[in-house]
């Protein structure tokens, strides 16, 4: 299995080191020698004893406790000295969590007045996940609501990376664990027979639709299934600014903090070019180093990568999306899915906010303090002015990518009339009811950029 990047890990790290953990290394066999040429000999002995005419019940227990461990061993590699087949049973129990099932929706409850679309039983939403844009709060949204909404749901963590087509897709949940299904094997399924997974959602790291040529899969996918289970791909663009201060902070100074001999020690050093440009079209930008073998900055971020992506290359990819919104409009972006798809429950906590910080914070840039506050004798950070700077001047392809894509969910939003406008009103009525009864660290809605 390739190397998983920390970032991926996230609140899920735990579980995956855990299950290895679980799992356990393989245990040398010389350790086993021993103990098993004990066992042997005292079974000798046994013999011994049995020919003089007795075997104490004793000696006839470790006997059989021996036997049973040399057939642990030979039938499961990691195993350690003194574990039973039953303990090696246990143990694999807990190293492969049992499939999700799959609920019948809770449709017992009245569906708010501003959910106007029927419930379905059948519906696949592919959410492509581009860092920093809301993501994380979209993936909790599913997770939190599978139970009511009758959702099997896949994140981008539990479709392991290959071309394995033999473990089935059953939700088994790890990330990237071995009990895990391909995308490929998922595409398959679903082809094959559309409601094998009938309430579905994936979430697809940006980078990973390029990678495992997805598009593709999914355009095939939704021409097959028509409006009898609708296939409904989905992302989110952020402004580039807000995008790239806020993940600088969030996974860039903890990997500078680490690693600060591959990501430098500054804003300055770190900062890429066209982020969302890249990970739409297949790069891991911003997870990469970008010093070359001599400590030098370069503009190519994998090696071997024949050249930057393109406007062409993203756009390509979008085109293709059902729905691209925006940070911004992300509470008309939800009230669009549930049109779409018929899933009636689209309240939501805001993940991974600032603690002490609301949502009108965010609607202006932060540019001061861009340093990794952990790492010991880092420099000063950048003036506001100078990061502001440098950003516009990485960010070209990116601005254009936004600025037209924003103008093009404002032209979407606006041409779904007053009616949609009034039914948008009271969902994010009812958000900031909710919102006004949690503390301030757990607020819900979205009012920034």
């Amino acid at each position: 299995q390739a190397h998983v990047p920390r970032h991926e890990l996230g609140q899920h790290g735990r579980n995956l080191r855990g299950c290895e953990r679980r799992r356990g290394a393989a245990a040398p066999r010389s350790l086993a020698v021993v103990p098993l040429a004990a066992l042997w000999l005292l079974l000798l002995v046994g013999a011994a004893q049995a020919a003089a005419g007795g075997v104490s019940p004793l000696l006839r227990g470790i006997a059989d406790r021996g036997r049973a461990g040399e057939a642990a061993l030979a039938s499961d590699g990691d195993g350690r000295v003194g574990r039973t087949p039953l303990s090696v049973a246990d143990e694999r129990t807990k190293a492969t969590p049992a499939p999700q099932l799959l609920r019948e929706p809770d449709r017992s409850k009245p569906r708010p007045a501003y959910i106007t679309a029927k419930p379905r039983d059948c519906f696949q939403i592919f959410f492509v996940h581009v860092e920093k844009t809301g993501g994380t709060t979209v993936r909790r949204l599913f997770e939190q609501q599978a139970r009511a909404e009758g959702i099997e749901y896949y994140l981008q963590g539990y479709l392991k990376n290959g071309v394995d087509m033999s473990t089935p897709c059953e939700g088994r949940k790890g990330w990237y664990a071995p009990h895990c299904c391909t995308w490929k094997r998922l595409i398959a399924d679903l082809k094959q027979n559309m409601t094998s997974h009938p309430r579905l959602f994936v979430e697809v790291r940006g980078s990973r639709i390029e990678k495992e040529k997805a598009m593709a899969d999914l355009v095939e996918l939704r021409e097959r299934n028509g409006d009898q289970c609708p296939v409904v791909v989905f992302t989110m663009l952020r402004e580039p600014h807000r995008l790239y201060t806020s993940f600088y902070r969030y996974f860039t100074t903890e990997e500078q903090y680490r690693r600060s001999a591959q990501f430098g020690t500054t804003f300055i050093d770190w900062i890429p070019f066209n982020m969302q440009t890249e990970i739409i079209s297949g790069n891991d930008v911003g997870f990469k180093p970008v010093f070359g073998r001599n400590h030098e900055r370069v503009a190519r971020f994998m090696p071997g990568r024949p050249r930057a992506a393109t406007y062409e290359d993203a756009a390509s990819k979008l085109d293709q999306m059902d729905l691209v919104g925006i940070t911004r409009g992300f509470n008309a972006m939800l009230l669009r899915l549930s049109d779409l798809t018929g899933i009636g429950q689209i309240q939501y906590k805001v993940a991974n906010m600032q603690k002490g910080k609301t949502f009108e914070d965010l609607a202006a840039v932060n540019y001061a303090d861009l340093r990794p506050h952990k790492l010991k004798g880092a420099p000063d950070a950048p003036p506001p002015e100078v990061a502001r700077e440098y950003i516009q001047n990485h960010t070209d392809i990116d601005t254009k990518l936004f600025a037209d894509y924003e103008a093009k969910w404002d032209a979407q939003i606006a041409g779904l009339g007053p009616a949609f406008k009034e039914r948008l009103d009271m969902y994010e009525s009812e958000l900031l009811k909710q919102r006004s009864q949690r503390k301030p660290s757990q607020a819900w809605g979205v009012a920034g950029r």
